[in-house]
Parts: C-alpha cells; structure tokens; sequence
C-alpha cells in the first residue's frame, strides 16, 4: 500500500498521516493494552519514515521496551510502539480502516469473554505470544 490514511484524536488537536504496512488489522488482550483501552486494542501497524504527526500528545513509558501516546487534549489513545520499531496505532482514529479484515488476535486467553472477536482469524494465547516474544504478562 502506498496512499496514506489520515486520522485524528476525538478533539482534533492531534492529526496523524500514515502508510499502513498492510490492510489489516490485529487486536490484543494484553493486560497493559486492557488497561490502555478499557477493553480491545484494535490497530493496525506503519513504519516510522510513513507517519507524520501534528499536535499536543503524551508519552507514557508503559513497559520497559515501549510507549504509549495520548491526546493531550481529550486523551484519546493514540499509538502502541515499541523503540525503534514500527507505530501500532489505533485503528478507529483512522475511518479507511473501517473494513478492513482481521489478521490476529493476541492474547485470547486473557480477554474478557464479551471482547473475544468472531470470524477467521489467527489467535494466538498469552503462552504462545510470550514464548515467541516475552513482552507484557512477564510484567503482571
């Protein structure tokens, strides 16, 4: 993909532009993300040379390899990214998302039962997500 999508926080302060690595979408059930957004994280992934971003937000180091990023205004969640690696952001921030297909599911054991996402999609266990990268469990 080529186009960038334009997105934006609830207030407008913050305006995001943004290369998708590819038209899909993960979600995470992580104990950090539940936290982060009260539910879901459902987002989609752009390499840091295609985003652009305007306006007030803050950081928030919320593990030892990576930051979240809010509105400053109106504390929307904004992005996930690991240092040095690709921005995960919000996927609701962006309206082209909106039909895009589901590729994974992380964390499925640990979600609330009303989250857990239908359709064809690979889910992936908190065990089989951490043995491959031990990430946010081995913080809880």
């Amino acid at each position: 993909m080529s186009t960038a999508l334009e997105g934006r926080c609830l207030c407008g302060a913050v305006r995001m532009s943004a290369v998708p690595e590819a038209e899909r979408l993960f979600a995470c059930h992580c104990s950090i993300c539940r936290l982060w957004t009260g539910g879901v994280f459902l987002g989609f992934s752009a390499e840091a040379a295609d985003v652009t971003i305007t306006g007030p937000v803050r950081h928030y180091r919320s593990s030892p390899f990576g930051e979240r990023t809010s509105c400053e205004s109106c504390g929307s969640p904004l992005w996930f990214r690991e240092d040095g690696k690709a921005y995960e952001f919000t996927a609701g921030l962006f309206p082209a998302t909106r039909d895009w297909p589901l590729h994974n599911e992380n964390y499925t054991d640990r979600a609330h039962r009303a989250l857990l996402l239908a359709g064809d999609h690979k889910r992936v266990t908190s065990a089989d997500y951490e043995a491959r990268a031990p990430h946010v469990e081995a913080l809880s």
